[in-house]
């Protein structure tokens, strides 16, 4: 009966409870409000994003920080939230939201994020520094503030007992840059000086959360023993580090795998980063794990080794992803902290805050800075000394840009809501955590930029704002120029001009150069008429200014900025990989540390990829019969990693120098750092001739089977798209062939090349000229092939003796050169390469125009001369190979016949060649040649004087090519020939890029055209090249110099 009674009350009770909800519910619905929870939740974050783009855009337009203002927002919205309906439903109900819901969500995107995008080499540089200030200096921090509660607040146990003053200085001591980092950007801030701060701020977050959490199992009595809370402390640490590392190799390894799929790749980092967070924090493991511990090992990992592992076609969608989910991150927490700090503390009837607490926030403030300048302070002797340096002025903006924000308010609400702390602890911990948040927000956050400029760590040299101002009046006159051809356009012609130039913003160029101006002159240096005419005095008169050693600085700066340019480049087009940019953009940032002094990056490489005595063991170790495979896979992956990390070196290196005379830097100065370059690249093609193609062939063949492969590839991506934008194929069509592509990337990704020494019938079929013969005469030509192995220093080849015979390397190195008088060719001849091509077409019927000697021990392949004379003659295509191959040679050794083309390298002659065909002419045979060039190899040609579409060259005599000659034959015009003996003639017409003398220089007329008018605006002043003269442009020398009359007749 007395159960049936007690059950009989509860169903009473719940029956009454349902009416009274059901009465609830209906009134609701007659009014129209009624929603679920899960709807209005979702209306809030939404709502709270609008709010937060509007306020964005509002921070954008008045230049305020955009953190402080959601965040006092959310102050103001948690104040009046019983008017705004909806919304104010949603604002209740997130109040009560689970603080380590709230962690669960949110720490990830933002700790994950911020490692992830860390530059590592400033990062490692600088790793002393920050592990100093992030972990010694916020645990001093931490007690600092403990003594500073107790002692000079004067809080007693009843309110802060001295485990729970230690829990909160953990928490306050815990910075958040985010909020200036921006501000800092835009005043100018020395970068290495923001990444201290931002690696501080990272670091420091992890350290908290371990202070954070043994505190509290302290305050519980959980840690028990006087060791418990060090025990503790490494557990939380080092667990957590190591749990980040294995789930980052994880990560990598399957980002390694991922071709072209955006999705996967943005899945892969997102699912780890939570993953690792939920296992560190949530999952039962013997030992206690920091979660944000494992997110910054997770995040610095990947910054490491896992940005190179991502594919460049998705590299782009991951970084925007993240971007975007770290502004959804910080706008709901700041909103939402704001609102519980109003809603919690501000309006709580139940609140047992009294009012000095309110006072003793803004002593608490002051002391705060005060712990935090002490903990900074305290090891100054050691952050002078390591990574960067430190200087006090650093140290004063790294004091006061000290921000609290986001991480700090969730651990507050975390104590906030936990039933183990006493009220009154719990509403002081988020009364004073959320006014200091206010406090730094608002006003460190609005003043430490205006510091860094009183500190004057925003300035740069003289040099480098003179070097910029030379870029800013390029851009102007640029765009006058640009504007100049514009007017002329008929459609253009009612434009308000005015309007257009105060739109572009010409205006604020020039305001910008003035100010430079005025800058460079307060620092005392002289000006003259401005820095443009500076530097065209020196780079036409040859001398360099006062300040050479600031110039050098400068452009080897940009050069070595330049080449971390090029190194990405050609990771993106696959022509090298993850790991060898990383240590190629390595060394560039080891000598930008270092720049001022000469570029050594080739010694920095050498000792990084190369370990004589793990090589030395490891060679021992692979004929072992169990682990000899391995082994074997070890050593082959070592040297494919230094083939590949050499070449790219060699390919970037050849690039900027190239391109280096465009920097607005004095030639002189620009000489000396390409002959820096040079010195560093001819060390590098050293070991590469004269070590790895001597002693692994095989890698070399290998590696460059790759590249070409993916070179392959990429062009055929790039032609695919153009087709698809020009509409000349559908999308199904593009995604087809897109697949297709994708398919051989992921074939050629997943290859796995196998150690082993070529025979030399597969070395012959990868060599070209081999190609034309069927196989059963490539077999008749290895059966008469005599290998021979020949000691260093031997001549393989004599100049002006006849030849009996060729050479394939299938090991080692050969030096070719030549004698001859004006003659500059000299060439290394590596593993594949025969000796001598040029021999072999030209002297075959004359004695050998080369020296060829052993630069090592060389293993070849001979094949006597008889064979290949009735190869040559039964195969058109072998001679017309023959002859392209030895074009080079032959314009090195004859020069003064050659001309102009004697002074293209390698590449561009190949590219000449290409376009051209061989011809065989019999005496009295005529031919035309329109629009290009031919090369008389054999016999004897002129021109013929009776023909009407040969210039008109007035009484002079036809012109006569004899052998290894060159003639040119400009657009628009013809030449008719007529051989005088029996000839052979390399014939490149209908050519539109042609090449033609500017300067006595053989350039293309494209890179001339604009090559000249950029030289002519970096050199030439603005009003000479305007004027009545004509200018021409000597490319080799650098010196502008008048035309002639009979030069400006002629259309030059």
């Amino acid at each position: 009966v007395d159960h049936f009674q007690t059950g009989s009350g509860l169903f009473s009770n719940f029956v009454y409870e349902s009416k009274k909800q059901s009465e609830i519910h209906h009134e609701q619905h007659e009014e129209g409000h009624h929603l679920s929870h899960e709807v209005v939740i979702v209306f809030f974050v939404f709502f709270g994003l609008l709010i937060g783009g509007l306020t964005k855009e509002f921070s954008k337009r008045t230049g305020l920080p955009y953190s402080p203002m959601v965040f006092v927002l959310g102050i103001f919205l948690g104040y009046v939230h019983d008017t705004l309906g909806i919304f104010g439903q949603g604002l209740e109900l997130m109040s009560s939201i689970n603080p380590h819901g709230l962690l669960m969500i949110f720490i990830p995107t933002l700790i994950f994020e911020g490692g992830f995008n860390f530059d590592w080499h400033i990062f490692k540089k600088m790793m002393g520094q920050i592990v100093v200030l992030a972990v010694f200096g916020i645990t001093l921090a931490a007690f600092m503030i403990m003594f500073v509660i107790k002692i000079i607040l004067a809080y007693p146990d009843e309110k802060y007992s001295w485990v729970g003053a230690f829990m909160f200085g953990s928490i306050v001591s815990c910075t958040d840059a985010v909020a200036v980092l921006a501000l800092l950007k835009d005043v100018g801030a020395p970068k290495k000086f923001n990444t201290l701060l931002e690696g501080e701020s990272l670091l420091n977050d992890g350290t908290s959360m371990v202070l954070f959490t043994v505190a509290t199992e302290v305050y519980k009595g959980t840690a028990k023993g006087a060791f418990g809370p060090i025990i503790l402390f490494c557990e939380l640490t080092f667990g957590g580090v190591i749990l980040g590392l294995i789930f980052g190799f994880i990560a990598t390894q399957w980002l390694k795998k991922i071709i072209c799929d955006d999705i996967l790749t943005i899945n892969v980092t997102f699912v780890a980063s939570y993953l690792v967070f939920y296992v560190a924090e949530f999952v039962d493991l013997p030992i206690k794990l920091s979660g944000v511990m494992a997110l910054v090992a997770l995040g610095l990992f990947m910054a490491a080794f896992g940005r190179t592992r991502i594919d460049v076609e998705s590299d782009h969608a991951v970084h925007t992803f993240w971007r975007y989910t770290v502004y959804i991150a910080e706008t709901i927490i700041f909103l939402l902290c704001g609102v519980l700090v109003s809603m919690k503390v501000i309006l709580n009837p139940e609140s047992l805050v009294e009012a000095e607490d309110y006072y003793k926030i803004i002593l608490l403030y002051f002391c705060m800075i005060a712990c935090r300048f002490g903990s900074v302070a305290i090891f100054m002797p050691y952050l002078q000394r390591s990574g960067y340096g430190l200087t006090w002025k650093e140290v004063y903006v790294l004091t006061w840009g000290g921000i609290r924000g986001a991480i700090g308010l969730c651990f507050a609400l975390i104590i906030s809501e936990d039933p183990a702390f006493p009220n009154i602890l719990k509403q002081l911990i988020l009364l004073d955590m959320a006014g200091c948040a206010v406090l730094t927000l608002t006003v460190n956050g609005l003043t430490t930029p205006q510091l860094v400029v009183k500190m004057g760590l925003n300035n740069q040299s003289a040099i480098k704002t003179k070097v910029f101002n030379s870029f800013l009046e390029s851009m102007v006159s640029a765009t006058e120029d640009h504007c100049g051809e514009l007017k002329v356009n008929p459609y253009l012609n009612v434009c308000e001009w005015d309007k257009v130039f105060w739109i572009a913003g010409v205006e604020k160029y020039k305001s910008m150069i003035r100010d430079n101006y005025r800058t460079i002159e307060m620092a005392g240096f002289q000006q003259k008429n401005n820095a443009r005419e500076m530097l065209d005095v020196a780079l036409m008169s040859g001398s360099g200014p006062e300040h050479d050693d600031d110039f050098i600085i400068e452009a080897r700066h940009r050069f070595l900025t330049s080449l971390k340019g090029v190194y990405w480049e050609l990771f993106e087009v696959h022509q090298c990989g993850g790991d060898t940019v990383l240590l190629l953009l390595e060394s560039a940032n080891n000598d930008i540390d270092n720049e001022k002094t000469a570029m050594d990056s080739w010694s920095y490489i050498m000792n990084s990829f190369y370990n004589t005595y793990l090589m030395k063991v490891l060679v021992h170790m692979r004929e072992l019969p169990y682990f000899g495979d391995h082994v074997k896979k070890l050593l082959y992956d070592q040297m494919v990693y230094v083939h590949e990390v050499t070449s790219t070196y060699i390919t970037a290196h050849e690039k900027v120098e190239h391109e280096a005379h465009e920097l607005p830097i004095p030639k002189h100065i620009i000489h000396k750092i390409t002959e820096e370059s040079k010195f560093c690249r001819g060390k590098a093609q050293e070991y590469l001739s004269q070590f790895l193609n001597l002693s692994f062939p095989e890698i070399t063949q290998q590696v460059q089977t790759r590249k070409a492969a993916y070179s392959v590839i990429h062009k055929q991506k790039e032609i695919a798209e153009e087709f698809f934008h020009s509409g000349q194929i559908d999308d199904k069509e593009f995604e087809k062939i897109n697949k297709h592509i994708i398919d051989s990337l992921t074939l050629l990704n997943n290859y796995e090349s196998k150690w082993v020494k070529p025979t030399i019938k597969e070395m012959l079929e990868g060599i070209q000229l081999f190609r034309y013969l069927s196989g059963t005469e490539l077999d008749q030509l290895i059966r008469v092939g005599q290998e021979k192995v020949i000691p260093q220093g031997e001549i393989l080849l004599k100049e002006n003796e006849r030849m009996t015979g060729f050479y394939v390397i299938t090991r080692g190195c050969v030096t070719e050169s030549s004698e001859k008088t004006d003659s500059t060719y000299k060439e290394k001849k590596g593993v594949g390469s025969i000796i001598s091509t040029v021999n072999l077409i030209y002297g075959t019927y004359q004695k050998s125009l080369t020296t060829c000697v052993t630069d090592s021990v060389v293993y070849c392949t001979f094949f006597p001369i008889d064979y290949v004379k009735t190869f040559i003659d039964s195969e058109a295509g072998v001679e017309e190979h023959l002859w392209k191959e030895s074009i080079y040679a032959l314009a090195n050794i004859f020069t003064r016949e050659f001309g102009p083309i004697s002074r293209l390298d390698r590449t561009q002659i190949n590219l000449l060649t290409q376009k051209g065909i061989l011809r065989k002419y019999r005496v009295e045979d005529k031919f035309v040649v329109t629009k290009g060039l031919f090369i008389v190899l054999r016999g004897e040609v002129k021109e013929d004087g009776q023909s009407s579409l040969s210039p008109n060259r007035g009484n002079l005599e036809p012109q006569v090519f004899t052998a290894v000659s060159v003639g040119f034959v400009h657009q628009n015009l013809a030449m008719k020939l007529i051989c005088s003996q029996q000839s052979t003639v390399f014939v490149i017409e209908d050519y539109d890029i042609d090449f033609e003398y500017v300067g006595g220089v053989l350039v293309q007329k494209e890179t001339r055209k604009d090559s000249t008018l950029k030289k002519l605006t970096q050199q030439v002043h603005k009003k000479s090249y305007r004027s009545s003269n004509a200018y021409q442009v000597n490319i080799l020398k650098d010196e502008p110099r008048e035309i002639d009359e009979e030069s400006r007749r002629q259309g030059f």
